[in-house]
Formats: C-alpha cells, structure tokens, sequence
C-alpha cells in the first residue's frame, strides 16, 4: 500500500511540476519542498522521495537549485498517477 501512495503522490509532484513550468513564471517563483508538500497535503520527505526517484528514472534532472524537466517522460508519469487515484489506487 505504501508503494502505492508513493507512487501517487511521485505523479501528483510531476503534474505540479509541469503546471509550474507552463505558469509562464521562468523559475522566478520557486517551488519548494515545503511548497509542494503544503500543496499536496503530505510531509516534505515525500516530495523528497518522489523528486528522487523521478530523477531516478530520468524525468527531471535536479542541478542544483533548479530542476530540469524532460517533458514527455513526466507528462507519462503524471498521467500513470492520475489513473491510479480514479481506480482508487
């Protein structure tokens, strides 16, 4: 079950961080841990954990204080995310 919510809150991250980068803001309004975990309702380590394994995988690529998006692969994710929560996943 954890895995499973991890997994959930991982795509929840990725769509934020695609609507972030679609505001139009160019990284002037920075998200943090802190942020996104408000955002979503759970603790930074989650964020932490899903930013990883996101890196991980290769969606985002994390230098330094800013993250680099590889779109295509984090759309997917989101979206793996987004079925999971309407299966009640």
């Amino acid at each position: 079950m954890q895995d499973g919510a991890l997994k959930n809150i991982k795509g929840q991250v990725a769509r934020i961080l695609l609507e972030h980068a679609k505001d139009g803001t160019d990284g002037h309004h920075p998200l943090t841990h802190r942020t996104m975990a408000t955002m979503l309702n759970t603790g930074w380590d989650k964020i932490y954990l899903s930013l990883k394994s996101l890196h991980e995988e290769g969606a985002i690529i994390i230098d330094r204080n800013r993250i680099i998006i590889k779109s295509e692969l984090l759309q997917k994710l989101a979206g793996a995310a987004e079925g999971l929560g309407k299966n009640g996943g």
